[in-house]
């Protein structure tokens, strides 16, 4: 059975953060939008797939995470773990640095790049990271992976979340 290579853009910070009253307007005003960059990443959606990134030797991990191409399965927040997880984060952060606007700034960054180093799987325990199968016989192939991916880039029907 081979790999399945597809993948979908994950954010970091989910709309529910841009939608709530009281952050909006913080992620705002520390410069996040749902729409930077900053705050995708592209994640597999299969996890015998992710389960075989994950086995796969460290180069090309790290030419994954470079490529912003996370280790972690697409729709892990699915379940309102992680929304939920950041949204009470954040309101702890406007509580304790709101009256500082760069100590807010960088505690937000912070929490930003925690979600991030998770869903790079740079983080032991990973919260994020879910569970995954073992990783299959088959070994992850870049070269596969690569060439679905610029398949997908003019798919009318990709989900951007």
């Amino acid at each position: 059975m081979t790999l399945d290579y597809d993948t979908e853009i994950e954010l970091l910070f989910p709309p529910t953060l841009f939608q709530d009253a009281v952050l909006a307007p913080v992620l705002a005003q520390v410069g996040i939008s749902l729409e930077d960059g900053g705050n995708k990443v592209l994640l597999f959606t299969n996890p015998r797939t992710v389960a075989a990134l994950n086995a796969a030797s460290e180069p090309i991990k790290a030419a994954m995470r470079q490529s912003r191409i996370g280790l972690v399965c697409y729709g892990g927040n699915e379940n309102g773990g992680r929304t939920g997880f950041l949204k009470k984060a954040l309101h702890e952060i406007v509580r304790e640095y709101g009256s500082s606007p760069d100590a807010l700034r960088l505690a937000v960054f912070d929490l930003l790049r925690f979600v991030h180093d998770g869903t790079m799987g740079k983080l032991d325990p990973n919260p994020f990271a879910g569970t995954l199968p073992p990783p299959p016989a088959e070994p992850f192939d870049v070269v596969d992976a690569l060439a679905v991916m610029v398949s997908q880039m003019d798919n009318p029907n990709r989900r951007n979340n």
